[in-house]
């Protein structure tokens, strides 16, 4: 067992790389009790071969590592419609479109009817809304990385988005760089548990009505305070602000997340990635002329074929240079892996499906004297004036 997959235990990622290089098919992934799927063996088939091992990024880290970050900056996108429908500044819109308009795919993370999450290609640019937006729910990525080789063999151009670690088992699984591909991943906070997700879509449609499309970051009330927008089949919104959505608020205090999560391999500048997007949260201290509440994204090019398709596209961005060291310090997630180790242990000790309200707001982790202060300093203000 030693030179197979399981060896790596609670350090896997998910990414689905050992599963797709098994010549034998010997390995599956399944869910486990907490709703994260990790690869199991059929000792029946398995003849011991390592490459399983061999090839997962955590075990053995590819010789197509980006090291160095090139350029980082803050950046919307021109379009006020491409940036109301994406969740930040409209990035991946910009990037997406242009390979699109060469001839070229690109795969990314779509709903699923039941609203769970997988990877898919597309190659028109009506496809591209299913790519977009943040989806707070592991994605399962199939067979995306054989079919993405497939592409680049066959000489299209490939966008290739997804968490660190996917790209990552992507690099993996392709062995060599090529010409053709552009990968995206994102500043990443951690894979929330899809069996928390299910309960809780469960529980809504339980209360309300089934529920036809989530929205995890609608901008009707800005980007700063965004809300969870549940469209309901009835043809009705369900509109729950960030801050009081029980399975946003357990997802952001890192409640239910992989056990991986907690000890990230991808932060900083091990990346695999070309390019790096994320939320410039920090655009109201460190470019505050370009806050207007409408989302702001903080890009990083890590390769010099990010810089060039960045050039490509530049006409289209409202950009500002930053400093990346500075950056890392004002952005926590930048750099650190989801913290509250404990609190996970104690949320699944207390869990049972269907009390994920009462866990969260047992567990909700307190905001700081001072943003507290702060806080009722705005309220004051706001009666006042």
């Amino acid at each position: 067992m030693n030179n197979t997959i399981a060896s790596i235990g609670s350090a896997c990622t998910g990414c689905s790389i050992c599963r797709l290089v098994c010549s034998k098919n010997a390995i599956t992934l399944k869910e486990n009790r907490e709703g994260f799927t990790y690869p199991v063996i059929d000792m029946s088939i398995c003849v011991n071969c390592g490459l399983c091992l061999a090839k997962c990024p955590i075990h053995n880290k590819s010789s197509i590592l980006n090291k160095e970050i090139q350029r980082v900056y803050a950046a919307y996108n021109r379009s006020e419609q491409d940036r109301y429908e994406s969740s930040s500044g409209g990035i991946f819109v910009l990037l997406a479109r242009s390979v699109i308009a060469m001839g070229g795919c690109v795969y990314g993370a779509a709903y699923a009817d039941d609203l769970s999450v997988f990877h898919c290609k597309v190659d028109t640019e009506d496809g591209l809304k299913r790519l977009m937006k943040s989806k707070y729910i592991q994605s399962d990525v199939g067979n995306t990385y054989a079919y993405c080789k497939k592409d680049l063999e066959n000489g299209k151009t490939v966008l290739f988005t997804g968490t660190p670690c996917q790209i990552a088992g992507l690099k993996s699984y392709l062995g060599k760089e090529y010409d053709g591909l552009l990968t995206q991943d994102f500043v990443c906070h951690g894979i929330p548990s899809s069996k928390v997700w299910r309960d809780w879509k469960m529980y809504l449609e339980k209360h309300h009505s089934e529920i036809s499309s989530v929205d995890f970051r609608s901008k009707i009330n800005g980007w700063f305070f965004f809300h969870i927008s549940y469209k309901l089949c009835i043809n009705k919104f369900i509109h729950i602000s960030s801050r009081e959505d029980p399975y946003f608020v357990g997802f952001n205090d890192s409640l239910y997340l992989r056990e991986s999560c907690y000890d990230c391999r991808f932060k900083k500048d091990n990346h695999y990635s070309d390019i790096t997007l994320g939320d410039f949260w920090e655009v109201k201290k460190m470019a505050p002329v370009m806050n207007d509440d409408k989302g702001v994204s903080i890009l990083f090019l890590n390769t010099k074929k990010a810089i060039e398709w960045y050039e490509r596209v530049k006409q289209n961005l409202i950009y500002m240079p930053l400093n990346y060291e500075l950056v890392c310090v004002n952005h926590n997630m930048i750099v650190n892996s989801a913290g509250h180790r404990d609190l996970r242990d104690k949320f699944y000790e207390k869990y049972n499906g269907c009390n994920l309200q009462k866990v969260v707001a047992n567990l909700r982790i307190k905001p700081s004297i001072k943003k507290r202060i702060k806080k009722r300093i705005i309220k004051i203000f706001k009666k006042v004036f």
